[in-house]
């Protein structure tokens, strides 16, 4: 994600009074990013969302299906991991 980018998002964010700002006092570069008690409840709700849907998706798969797709999602998750181990700043590597 490029910076600006990141930037406009957060902007946003703050803006829905989902996060707050704080400078680092001890590095002005760094800045410390919470959630609201509003971002809170809006993570919980948007959780329990992807719960249902997650289950509406995967709720008429047989158990061998089920088997299937989580050893399908373990290999990609472990070919992530090898990729940030390669790039360990991130998977945009281009070199």
């Amino acid at each position: 994600m490029r910076k600006g980018s990141l930037t406009t998002l957060l902007d946003s964010l703050e803006s829905m009074g989902l996060v707050g700002r704080k400078r680092d006092e001890s590095d002005r570069r760094r800045t410390q990013l919470s959630l609201s008690a509003e971002g809170e409840k809006y993570f919980e709700h948007m959780m329990a969302r992807h719960g249902q849907l997650f289950y509406s998706l995967f709720s008429e798969l047989s158990d061998d299906d089920h088997d299937k797709c989580l050893a399908g999602m373990t290999q990609v998750v472990e070919v992530m991991k090898k990729m940030q181990q390669e790039a360990p700043h991130g998977l945009n590597k281009t070199t």
